[in-house]
Formats: structure tokens, C-alpha cells, sequence
């Protein structure tokens, strides 16, 4: 590459540094650097060895995005960001993270040439709504008692356990009936519902 400084000052020494610029899907990351020097009788410097090196313009492929959490390693294909090959479409959408997480994200720029790959970007640190799927439930009722009140009849009581995220609406009352069938065999039927103990919701 040839070109030809003009308007510079006699006897002075000059330190000049040039960037490529290209067009399209791809962007520089590359300069030159070479020393001219210009004379009392022609303040004009032709600069023959300026160069750019070219393995450092980078042909854009895809965007990298990589995360970690809780310290671990960073996975460079996270679910949702894994297939990114346009360089104005720079977003995308993480998917299957754990609720109520913390984690890290970063970007970089992957190239075809990779000498050219960019550095990784500042790291996000970002975090995952609680949600449901994070509540802690509540702990079982304690002190269940109860006595016969007649021979049709049984009176339960109970206290709640830890509510944790618990928001309650109601407390439900199963049973499961045991009886002789006459072949001395007990028959234990699926846990039901009890009349008397339904719409508990105080």
C-alpha cells in the first residue's frame, strides 16, 4: 500500500499508524505502523511499506455466547444461544436456566480466520426470577390426633406445619378405609376424601 503525506513540517519526524476498514459482514481489527520523514526541500513523505495485517480483519461467523453459575465453568452453547450467524441479529434468548439463579454472561465475536476472533466482552451478571418452581413448600401438619365421637363418627384436629411459600386456601382430609372381608383378608382401598372434613379453608 502506497500513500503520500502532504502539508508536514520540515525536519520532523513523524510516527504514522494506519487501520483497514472493509464493508459488509466484516470489520477490522487490524493496523499498520511505519516511520517516515520528511525534508527541508520537499515537506512532502511517500510512505511504500505501510501495511495492514490481514489476518486480523475478521469475516464475521456467528456470535459466541457463553454463561456460568454458581462458579462453574462457562458453557460456550447455552439453550437458546447457540445458533447466531448474523452480525446485526445480536441478540438471543437463554432458555432452561433454574429459577432464582445467578449467573454470568458473555459475548464475543467468532470469526471464519480465527486469529481474528474477538476478546470476550464485559460479563453480564444477571439472575433468574424466584417463581414457583423455586418455592419452598410447606412442612407437614404436626400433633395429628383425634378421638371416636360416636360409632359413625371421628373428631380429627391437627397443627400446621411451617408455611413456608406456602399460600394456603385449604386444608384437605384423606382417609383410607380398612375393612374384613370374611376370607380374613384386609383390603385397603385409595386414600378419598372424608364427609365431614371437606372445605376446610380457615
Amino acid at each position: 500500500v502506497q500513500v503520500e503525506l502532504t502539508g508536514l513540517e520540515p525536519s520532523t519526524s513523524y510516527t504514522v499508524r494506519a487501520e483497514g476498514y472493509t464493508i459488509g459482514d466484516t470489520y477490522d481489527v487490524g493496523s499498520g505502523e511505519v516511520r517516515g520523514f520528511s525534508t527541508d526541500a520537499d515537506t512532502n513523505v511517500l510512505l511504500s511499506s505501510l501495511s495492514v495485517d490481514v489476518s486480523r480483519i475478521c469475516k464475521f461467523a456467528r456470535w459466541e455466547v457463553s454463561m456460568r453459575a454458581d462458579d462453574g465453568p462457562f458453557d460456550a452453547s447455552p439453550a437458546g444461544c447457540q445458533d447466531l450467524p448474523s452480525l446485526s441479529g445480536a441478540s438471543c434468548t437463554l432458555l432452561a436456566l433454574p429459577c432464582d439463579t445467578l449467573f454470568e454472561v458473555q459475548v464475543r465475536q467468532i470469526c471464519a480466520n480465527e486469529g481474528a476472533n474477538s476478546p470476550a466482552s464485559t460479563k453480564l451478571v444477571a439472575s433468574t426470577a424466584r417463581g414457583s418452581k423455586c418455592d419452598v413448600p410447606s412442612s407437614k401438619p404436626r400433633n395429628v390426633s383425634g378421638h371416636a365421637v360416636s360409632t359413625e363418627s371421628f373428631h380429627l384436629s391437627w397443627e400446621p406445619g411451617n408455611a413456608n411459600d406456602c399460600m394456603f386456601l385449604s386444608w384437605k382430609v384423606l382417609a383410607t378405609r380398612q375393612y374384613y372381608d370374611g376370607s380374613g383378608t384386609h383390603n385397603i382401598l385409595q386414600p378419598e376424601e372424608v364427609e365431614g372434613c371437606t372445605s376446610l379453608v380457615d
